[in-house]
C-alpha cells in the first residue's frame, strides 16, 4: 500500500521552527525515520494542482490559476473544468488499483471503477473544496459518522474578527475530521493507494498568517489573543492527525508526506499577465491599471465585505463562481481584442 499525505501549502520556516521546538513530534519522527527530498514545483503556484493531478507540465495543461482563459469560448473558466480526464486517480483505477482519495483541492468530480474520491470532508469551500463524493452514498455515510461538514470560506477584503474566529474553529477541527474519516473508511476498505490533503493548513495560511498586521473589523482583546497563535495551533492539530492516520496504516505501507507548494510572501504576478500582454500587443492602447479604475475594484470598494460574503453564501456555489469569473472581464472592449 502507498499512502500520500499532502500538508497543503505550509510555511517551511514555521514547520522547521516547530520541529526544533519539539512541537510537531509526528512529522519529526517521519523525517528521522525516512528520507527528505526537495520537490521542483511549477514556477506558477496556480499550476501546481493541475500538474500534481495529471503529471503534465504547465506548457501541456495550460492551467495557471483558479480561473483560466478559454480561447475558444473567449471567457474565463474554472480551471478544474479544463483539467484532463487522464488524472493520476483515473490511471491508477484503470490499472486495477483501489484508490481512496479524500479532499484533493480544486479537483473535478470523477468516477472511478475501483476507487473512491471525496471532497469536502474536513470543511467545504466553494473555491477550494466543493462538497461531493463518488460514489455519492459514501459521502452520506461518512457525514453521518463525522457530522455535518462546516463551511469554511475565505474573506477577500477586510475581514471581521467574528469571521476569523469562526474560521479558526473550523480549521482546528478539520485535521481531526480527516483522521477520523480515514480510520472509519480503512476499517471497511483496503485501498492500494491512500491519497489525502490536509487542507486546513492552506486556508489558515491565507487567513491567519499574521492577524496582528491586518485592520480587522470588530476587534476585542480576547479575540485578538485567540487569533494570535491560530496558525500555529492549526499546524499542531495537523501533526496530531498525521500521527493518528499513521496508526491506521498497515505495517508494510509506504508513506509519503509532501507539499507541492508552500506559503510565504506573495510573489506571484499572474494577475498582471493580461495587462502585460495588452501593452506588448497594443502599445498605443491606453491600458487601465489595477489601482482602482477597473469596475471590479470599484464594486468591491463600494459593497462591504460582509455583504458580499452573505450574497455569495446565498447563491449556489457554481453560480457564485461563474459570476466571479464574469466580473473579471467586465468593461473589456471585445471589439478591440485580437
Amino acid at each position: 500500500m502507498i499512502a500520500a499525505i499532502s500538508l497543503e501549502a505550509p510555511s517551511l520556516a514555521l514547520i522547521q521552527q516547530l520541529i526544533a521546538d519539539n512541537r510537531m513530534p509526528n512529522l519529526a519522527a517521519l523525517q528521522r525515520e525516512g528520507e527528505v527530498v526537495s520537490l521542483d514545483p511549477p514556477y506558477l503556484d496556480g499550476a501546481v494542482y493541475a500538474t500534481l493531478y495529471t503529471g503534465q507540465h504547465l506548457s501541456e495543461h495550460g492551467i495557471y490559476s483558479l480561473f483560466t482563459w478559454s480561447a475558444p469560448e473567449q471567457r474565463l473558466r474554472l480551471s478544474h473544468e479544463l483539467l484532463s480526464d487522464e488524472t493520476l486517480f483515473r490511471r491508477l483505477d484503470r490499472a486495477g488499483k483501489r484508490v481512496l482519495a479524500i479532499d484533493p483541492p480544486e479537483h473535478p468530480i470523477q468516477e472511478l471503477t475501483n476507487g473512491i474520491v471525496m471532497s469536502g470532508c474536513q470543511f467545504r469551500s466553494r473555491v477550494h473544496l466543493a462538497q461531493w463524493s463518488r460514489p455519492p452514498s459514501l459521502g452520506k455515510e461518512l457525514l453521518k459518522y463525522l457530522g455535518k461538514t462546516p463551511r469554511g470560506e475565505e474573506t477577500f477584503g477586510q475581514p471581521s474578527q467574528h469571521h476569523l474566529l469562526h474560521l479558526r474553529e473550523i480549521l482546528l477541527q478539520a485535521p481531526s475530521r480527516l483522521a477520523r474519516g480515514v480510520e472509519r473508511l480503512m476499517e471497511e476498505r483496503a485501498p492500494d493507494v491512500l491519497w489525502l490533503h490536509m487542507a486546513a493548513i492552506h486556508l489558515a495560511g491565507h487567513q491567519l498568517w499574521d492577524t496582528a498586521s491586518v485592520d480587522i473589523i470588530g476587534q476585542s482583546s480576547t479575540g485578538t489573543s485567540l487569533l494570535e497563535k491560530s496558525l500555529i495551533d492549526v499546524y499542531l492539530e495537523a501533526d496530531a492527525a498525521l500521527g493518528q492516520i499513521r496508526k491506521t496504516l498497515p505495517d508494510n505501507a509506504d508513506l509519503l508526506v509532501f507539499w507541492a507548494k508552500g506559503m510565504g510572501p506573495e510573489t506571484c504576478r499572474s494577475d498582471l499577465l493580461p495587462e502585460m500582454l495588452e501593452r506588448i500587443l497594443n502599445p498605443r492602447t491606453i491600458v487601465h491599471t489595477s489601482s482602482g479604475n477597473d469596475i471590479l475594484t470599484k464594486l468591491r470598494s463600494i459593497v462591504p465585505t460582509s455583504l458580499r460574503s452573505k450574497v455569495a453564501d446565498a447563491l449556489p456555489d457554481s453560480l457564485s463562481l461563474q459570476l466571479t469569473a464574469r466580473l473579471g472581464t467586465i468593461g473589456k472592449d471585445w471589439k478591440a481584442v485580437r
